[in-house]
């Protein structure tokens, strides 16, 4: 079996320097380790809410690659156009912003969507120094065309939540990001 396979069954294969450590997760053979004993081995880490989370959202991203490979798009992209055709109009510092994203690196997504004419700047009437996005009808096309993928990718992620514990999950995560009022 390669490397790569035992990988891809959970196994980790540890480097192959001879070093006597007191890790029992590394023996004399360097046996393959499986992701149960790493987990084990964190010493109450995997129990914090945050690292679960950045553990959980590396596993969902990872899925999500897969459900989308050979797109047109990326997730960051169709997180983008989907934001702007639902709320045409929005100015570009708020979409950053709300996204957490910095506006430097927003503005060369903004650029690049522009040119690939998925989406369009428009200077209002009423405010010539404002500047609000707008999809174009090929963003809108690619919006509608990969909508579907996008919410059948996280139905198939989140499989193992009943109803009620996938909008749980949604409203705690709402609630963290500071995006629920109640």
């Amino acid at each position: 079996m390669t490397n790569r396979a035992k990988v891809k069954q959970g196994m980790v294969i540890m480097a192959t320097k001879n070093v006597q450590t007191d890790n029992p997760l590394v023996d004399e053979a360097r046996a393959p380790v499986t992701k149960q004993q790493i987990i084990d081995s964190l010493s109450g880490l995997e129990k914090t809410v945050g690292f679960s989370i950045r553990i959980a959202e590396l596993a969902i991203f990872e899925q999500l690659y897969q459900h989308l490979k050979g797109s047109e798009v990326s997730i960051g992209e169709f997180t983008i156009l989907r934001c702007i055709g639902l709320n045409p109009g929005l100015r570009q510092g708020v979409l950053a912003d709300t996204l957490h994203v910095k506006w430097p690196s927003m503005t060369k997504l903004i650029n690049a969507l522009e040119l690939r004419r998925l989406l369009k700047r428009v200077v209002p009437l009423n405010n010539r120094r404002s500047v609000e996005l707008e999809l174009t009808d090929e963003g809108e096309a690619m919006v509608a065309k990969y909508t579907p993928k996008f919410r059948a990718a996280e139905t198939d992620i989140f499989s193992m939540l009943n109803d009620d514990e996938y909008k749980q999950l949604e409203k705690l995560l709402r609630k963290a990001a500071g995006w629920l009022q109640e």
